[in-house]
């Protein structure tokens, strides 16, 4: 939705959202810093490191962190950090020149569009040529200067939603939708099969497809499963370029609280005229779960269930060492972080040179760092959605102690090592169930310890199904949607297949028996609880710019856990980026 141009000489650049440039914009000197985020869109056909050269029409080229700079209104240009003489650099809401290797090759992009494009840049082939930025992008011919137009179908057929539209990603999300809705509408009138995309793992396969057969038995409607890549950005980008292709899918799985970003921007349908017309009760599944899925008022997707984040131990290595077991259910007072300390202590062993062994904890009990604070009473964000909490008392303690376990205490290793024998316990995700039972070591789940006062909390995901805003088979999306969030029989089967505990009650309590069969001791209930009582919401995943949060905050909570900075002097670093993209997001 944008035209590049590039003169010759290369010594200006200029772009323009909805029209030809008829003007340009000096490309400053000195302004080159090395490219950390985004590095990896690249493919790497250059010997050197990417890097970013900055327009800036600021006199001042040398004023960094929270300050904008312009080559148009819409630029705006952030600095993260600084390690020595690089600098790591965000952008949002614009368009960005970047300078690979050599210096001579240039081309922009739209920064808030990137991850959704990033399978289709490409650098050029030669140093004296723009880079194509999508698959669609084609050159205008006849035009000398090297003009390049990406969408320009999209364009036509957009070009009063774009004028409407106030960021460079909702111009992409409006006109796709657009496009994608017409060219969906004409193809598939007639009624299809419900499509449906999820990331699935070959064993999982078949699992999924006795959920189709059971659904297609009561309904008489098939499913068709569209395989997705597994990360959810390369999922959403996938069902992006469908819809723009005239295909879009109907159903989208594996979605959690990360939604609200692709709600934000239209592409997931809300349900409450559903749930409303067919006077469906939501409170037959585990509240939290439901609650989680709504946005603004409005419910966007019906919970299938919840993943998350229970401990995990090897009974064996706690035997041999004499250690007593946790407890099976939550919130008993003695299993506080004081004695988990000391248990851990118990289970680490040394060799005769004082080399660890065994961990009494494989790791960092998180799936990242956005599992770790509730348990301490901390958050990431504040219950409005509006203030960063990482430099909060109840955050830092959470950190403190991270850094603690394996600094100080030097009971925790760098992950891993429970299957292997190498660690008594570790934080382990509710998707490596399988292995759990399939490894041939007496595992069981348990609690997360009591912090102080603090409630017992463990991290969850509550995990739904989304029907987009494009399907030409909604009301048959929606049978499938009901099927498999309300349905006993449906929701067991697909929750089973996803990974995740069942959101209804029969369900869930055949999933328990269903695991408590096949791996006898595990403790499933442990899981149960977490869920039901004592979950904790990430919510700083619904934040539309959690990308670049996560990108920022990885470094830094890395740089805590490995004992380079304070838990303090970390936070207090990010914390001015990480708030100004809070207040950039449109949740």
């Amino acid at each position: 939705l944008f035209v590049i141009y590039r003169n010759p000489e290369r010594q200006r650049l200029c772009f323009c959202p909805n029209r030809f440039p008829t003007a340009t914009c000096p490309l400053p000197s000195g302004n080159v810093y090395r490219l950390a985020l985004g590095e990896s869109l690249l493919r790497r056909q250059h010997s050197k490191a990417p890097t970013i050269t900055v327009l800036s029409s600021d006199s001042d080229a040398n004023r960094y962190a929270g300050h904008r700079y312009g080559c148009a209104a819409s630029s705006r240009f952030h600095l993260i950090q600084s390690h020595g003489g690089n600098k790591t650099l965000i952008l949002k809401d614009t368009y960005m020149a970047y300078t690979v290797t050599d210096g001579h090759s240039v081309f922009l992009i739209p920064i808030s569009i990137m991850t959704l494009t990033n399978q289709t840049i490409k650098p050029a082939t030669s140093s004296s040529s723009i880079i194509d930025v999508m698959n669609e992008a084609h050159r205008i011919p006849g035009n000398p200067a090297g003009v390049f137009q990406i969408g320009e179908r999209i364009q036509q057929k957009g070009r009063a939603l774009v004028k409407a539209s106030k960021s460079t990603l909702s111009h992409v999300t409006a006109c796709t939708l657009l496009l994608g809705l017409i060219l969906s509408t004409v193809a598939l009138a007639a009624t299809r099969d419900v499509q449906f995309v999820v990331y699935s793992s070959e064993d999982r396969v078949p699992m999924y497809q006795q959920n189709f057969d059971a659904f297609k038995a009561k309904t008489g409607i098939g499913v068709e499963h569209q395989q997705a890549p597994g990360g959810q950005v390369q999922k959403w980008e996938q069902v992006i370029t469908r819809i723009a292709g005239g295909v879009s899918p109907d159903v989208v799985g594996a979605v959690s609280v990360e939604f609200v970003q692709y709600a934000a921007n239209g592409l997931i349908l809300p349900v409450d005229d559903f749930i409303q017309r067919d006077k469906v009760n939501t409170g037959s599944i585990i509240p939290i779960l439901v609650s989680a899925l709504q946005w603004r008022g409005k419910q966007y997707m019906m919970p299938y269930g919840a993943s998350g984040l229970p401990l995990v131990y090897n009974v064996q290595l706690f035997d041999e060492a004499g250690v007593a077991y946790p407890p099976d259910v939550w919130g008993r007072p003695e299993w506080n972080w004081e004695t988990f300390v000391d248990t851990l202590r118990k289970l680490t062993k040394t060799d005769g040179d004082g080399n660890i062994t065994q961990y009494g904890l494989g790791g960092p009990p998180w799936d990242s760092w956005i599992t770790l604070p509730y348990t301490w009473g901390g958050d990431w964000i504040d219950s409005e959605l509006k203030r960063f909490m990482g430099t909060s008392p109840e955050t830092l303690d959470a950190l403190q102690a991270m850094q603690d376990l394996r600094w100080n205490y030097r009971v925790m290793g760098t992950g891993g090592g429970l299957l292997e024998g190498r660690a008594a316990m570790v934080g382990w995700g509710t998707w490596n169930l399988p292995a759990m039972i399939r490894s041939p070591l007496n595992l069981r789940m348990a609690p997360w310890f009591v912090v102080g006062t603090h409630p017992p909390k463990g991290p969850i995901n509550p995990m739904g199904l989304a029907i987009l805003a494009t399907s030409p088979n909604k009301e048959a999306a929606w049978e499938y949607v009901k099927f498999s969030t309300l349905d006993p029989e449906g929701n067991y089967l697909f929750a089973n297949a996803a990974g995740a505990l069942p959101g209804t009650p029969q369900a869930y309590r055949r999933w328990q028996e269903s695991i408590q069969a096949q791996k006898a001791g595990l403790n499933p209930f442990a899981f149960v609880q977490q869920v039901a009582e004592h979950g904790a919401i990430v919510n700083i995943r619904k934040v539309t710019t959690f990308t670049d949060i996560n990108a920022v905050m990885n470094p830094a909570v890395s740089a805590v856990i490995n004992n380079v900075k304070s838990p303090t002097a970390a936070m207090e670093e990010v914390a001015p980026v990480v708030q100004t993209l809070i207040d950039q997001s449109a949740h």
